[in-house]
């Protein structure tokens, strides 16, 4: 006897369940490659950058953050806890807090500083109507604001400059406000160039020392960044600038040449970039390891506020290897341009500067998961390291025109030879910053003198500067001269 066929109604149920356990399965299944896929991304991730820090750290590099977070120099000590220095320059909120306590312009005078010895020459030294230009009324002006003046002079006393920092935000804490820092570097720029010309060198020597101080404060505060340490390096050129605005004219006597020599052959900045390079590398691996990716997000992701993009959602979701892909991609161009660096002579390679930015810019072309935040987060290294090698080029031919000018205040004429300034107006020559090169110096038929280096071309273009279409001085063709005519 046979059973009777199930009824109908009974299959139903059954061909659901069938599909419940069969999406279920396929929902295991999806989840399981899900989490195959995330463990072998991070455990890549996590393998290349333990292999990458591996190398690094045998060729003497520091990787961790917290090794570059510095012991707290003492208040008494430090040229930012000076009276006046934190209102003065360090960025607060409201911005406007820290304008408010510049002085302003006097009226009647061209915002566009610092002014050029050519046009404060041409300025009277006195003046009977109260409002009419001259040496005195722009001295007065410096003088009605001497407090500012004298509080830098005073902070610049103190040793060292620190910020505070945020050791887990390492791009955070306290910052130098940069506009203010350029502005004051500017009026002390301007004040120096008035004292010149109003026979006071002795005062325009102080001045240009408190320039190169401001050169020290953003340099020398830890942990530095690039962005600091590129400010130093504009603030740095413009000291020299208006160093050799006063030699041109002749207006430095032998005693504050000797005090300008000395703070030129202590003015480094191509090692300070190197260190900020170092610095921001340990700065962002720390960030890309240790903060959540919802936190990451907001780096590098841009949004309207109280809105969730798909942007953020995406980088949220990312596997974690991921991003230690790009931490490693991160170091590897930053090492590059680190060893294309002598920094113990303070040298640079030009060529293999050029070479790594080619590579690396090819490399970033071909955007992937491995290296997308990467090419965010990686600056123009190339170009900071151009421009910072032809500052201390400068800075280096600032301190040779020194012992020059020295050598005809005291026999005459120029040398014939760099070498015949040594030891007595120099000790040493400073050697050029690009490598195996000297600086090219000869006296001219008229009793003056031409000082040059061959620069990043690594090529004598006979003293001539290459010149952009809009005027500017190319970095990468030309010579770096000295007494350029337009300089």
């Amino acid at each position: 006897m046979t059973s009777p066929d199930p009824t109908p109604s009974s299959q139903p149920p059954r061909r659901r369940l069938r599909i419940v356990r069969g999406l279920l399965f396929l929902a295991v299944a999806l989840a399981s490659l899900i989490a195959l896929f995330y463990a072998v991304e991070n455990w890549r991730g996590q393998r290349a950058l333990q292999q990458c820090k591996r190398e690094l750290e045998a060729k003497g590099e520091k990787l961790a953050w917290d090794d570059w977070l510095p012991k707290p120099v003492p208040d008494e000590s430090n040229f930012f806890k000076a009276p006046g220095m934190e209102a003065l320059f360090v960025r607060i909120e409201p911005k406007a807090a820290t304008r408010d306590k510049l002085p302003d312009w006097p009226q009647g005078y061209s915002k566009d500083i610092p002014f050029a010895m050519a046009d404060l020459k041409q300025l009277p030294l006195q003046s009977s109507a109260p409002d009419k230009k001259s040496l005195a009324s722009l001295r007065g002006w410096f003088q009605e604001h001497d407090t500012v003046f004298q509080q830098i002079e005073a902070a610049a006393q103190r040793p060292q400059s620190q910020l505070k920092r945020d050791p887990d935000e390492p791009f955070g804490g306290q910052t130098v406000h940069f506009v203010t820092l350029r502005k004051i570097a500017q009026l002390l720029s301007s004040r120096t160039k008035t004292q010149l010309l109003s026979g006071q060198p002795a005062e325009a020597a102080r001045s240009l020392a408190l320039l190169g101080r401001l050169v020290e404060a953003g340099r020398d505060d830890h942990p530095p960044f690039l962005v600091q340490s590129m400010i130093s390096v504009a603030i740095a050129g413009l000291a020299v600038t208006t160093f050799q605005e006063g030699l041109a004219e002749r207006l430095w006597p032998e005693a504050q040449l000797i005090a300008c020599q000395d703070q030129l052959q202590r003015l480094e900045v191509l090692g300070a970039v190197a260190t900020s390079l170092r610095a921001e590398r340990a700065g962002a691996g720390y960030m890309l390891e240790n903060w959540p990716q919802a936190r990451l997000a907001k780096v590098f992701v841009t949004e309207k506020p109280k809105r969730l993009s798909a942007g953020t959602l995406l980088f949220r979701l990312l596997p974690r290897g991921w991003l230690l892909q790009n931490e490693v991609v991160l170091f590897q161009p930053g090492q590059e341009f680190l060893e294309a660096l002598d920094e113990p002579g303070q040298r640079v390679n030009p060529r293999r500067v050029d070479q790594t930015t080619l590579a690396m810019n090819e490399k970033f072309r071909r955007r992937s998961p491995y290296n997308v935040i990467a090419a965010m987060a990686v600056p123009n290294l190339g170009k900071a390291l151009r421009t910072a090698a032809k500052t201390q080029s400068i800075v280096r031919q600032a301190a040779i025109a020194c012992a020059l000018e020295r050598c005809r205040l005291a026999t005459g004429a120029y040398p014939d030879s760099l070498e015949a300034l040594v030891p007595r107006f120099i000790a040493k020559l400073p050697a050029d910053v690009v490598p195996g090169q000297s600086f090219q110096y000869r006296r001219n038929a008229d009793g003056s003198f031409l000082l040059y280096s061959f620069g990043w071309n690594e090529k004598d273009d006979g003293a001539v500067e290459a010149k952009n279409p809009d005027g500017s001085r190319q970095l990468e063709s030309g010579d770096w001269v000295w007494n350029a005519k337009d300089r």
